[in-house]
């Protein structure tokens, strides 16, 4: 597992370590999001980073405590205040739990994807050159594509994970098997080769 001690934050909060697991203390009210609706900008979600430079595969298990809605852990893919790539598993306001996905250009998207019935999962999103693969699975082996999209970015960005509760009063959100490497698929959509 990588070493999270190692990791810089955005918007700091407090760090627990257990063993194979880390826990990333989500503060009232915190969130990254640029509405496409009112202009609003929220950029308070704390966000533990490296920077890494090329392409790149980053893959987690997740555990958010779902008390409030928007509650999420997520991996984070951040360019700048404009660019930047969250892939999460969220209480959602339609009720499920499910894999999100947020692209921001400028504005930021918003697509629920599939509902999982499990308390935990994993996570991933590739980086190839300015293309962005994210991906999810319930048993860390067999993992399915959530979201494949473009964003120009720079060669080297902050990559890492991000604890949430835009609506809530916060709390510690699970991580554990985190890791990250250089070594892709040859198809970042399918996961072959």
């Amino acid at each position: 597992m990588e070493n999270i001690k190692t990791y810089s934050w955005i918007n700091e909060s407090e760090l627990k370590v257990e063993d194979d697991r880390f826990f990333i203390k989500a503060m009232p009210e915190s969130d990254f999001f640029r509405s496409p609706v009112d202009d609003t900008v929220v950029e308070s979600a704390q966000f533990l980073y490296k920077e890494i430079e090329g392409d790149f595969l980053i893959r987690v298990r997740v555990k958010p405590i779902f008390e409030h809605i928007y509650d999420a852990c997520s991996i984070f893919i951040y360019a700048d205040e404009t660019r930047w790539l969250k892939t999460a598993f969220e209480f959602t306001d339609l009720g499920p739990n499910a894999i999100v996905t947020v692209a921001t250009d400028g504005y930021s998207d918003d697509a629920n994807g599939v509902e999982i019935k499990e308390d935990s999962v994993y996570l991933q999103v590739i980086r190839k050159g300015n293309a962005f693969a994210c991906h999810y699975s319930t048993d860390g082996v067999n993992f399915k594509m959530a979201r494949l999209l473009r964003i120009e970015s720079p060669s080297t960005v902050k990559v890492g994970v991000s604890a949430q509760s835009p609506t809530g009063t916060g709390g510690f959100m699970e991580f554990s098997d985190l890791m990250i490497t250089d070594k892709l698929p040859e198809d970042i959509r399918s996961l072959e080769g």
